[in-house]
């Protein structure tokens, strides 16, 4: 029995380079996943389609995607444009909607890929939201009481492996 067995995590962002590896990590472990995407793909990570959403930051969330028992969010999915309107737009306000979501559907975790850069004066419109998405999540995760929802929030510095396509 794999260490996942009979749980579910639901990670945004699954076609990401990191999304896509912490989604074949918990396959491989035995984690139930389900994937949120903006659009349907080939190859890994080999969710079912029935574990397959698809949508858009901040709006277009499908509920479905955290109904039925998802013990976990691993919240990967961002945008690193340097227009500060569209950056507000996917990293604030669309990981305050998904962290409401999963604090009404009772989500015992939700972990947040941050990032080293995040500081209310960064100089990149990447660093200041998600500073800004930060703060607006651990609102929500103490609002979501009596039902509460552990929140984890991760700075990565660099990201690296085979296939990146970043820095």
């Amino acid at each position: 029995m794999g260490e996942g067995e009979g749980r579910t995590i639901l990670v945004t962002g699954v076609t990401g380079f990191l999304g896509t590896r912490l989604a074949e990590l918990a396959l491989i472990r035995g984690w139930n996943v389900r994937g949120f995407a903006r659009a349907e793909w080939d190859g890994a990570p080999a969710i079912p389609l029935a574990n397959r959403f698809f949508g858009d930051l901040p709006e277009r969330i499908p509920a479905a995607a955290l109904e039925g028992g998802v013990h976990a969010v691993v919240h990967c999915a961002a945008t690193a444009t340097t227009v500060e309107r569209t950056a507000r737009a996917v990293n604030v306000a669309g990981t305050e909607r998904l962290a409401s979501m999963a604090v009404r559907a009772k989500v015992p975790v939700f972990v947040h890929v941050s990032s080293s850069s995040a500081a209310p004066d960064a100089i990149s419109a990447y660093g200041r939201t998600k500073f800004d998405a930060e703060v607006v999540i651990r609102n929500v995760v103490r609002a979501g009481s009596p039902h509460p929802t552990a929140l984890v929030i991760v700075r990565p510095n660099l990201i690296v492996g085979p296939g990146g396509k970043g820095v």
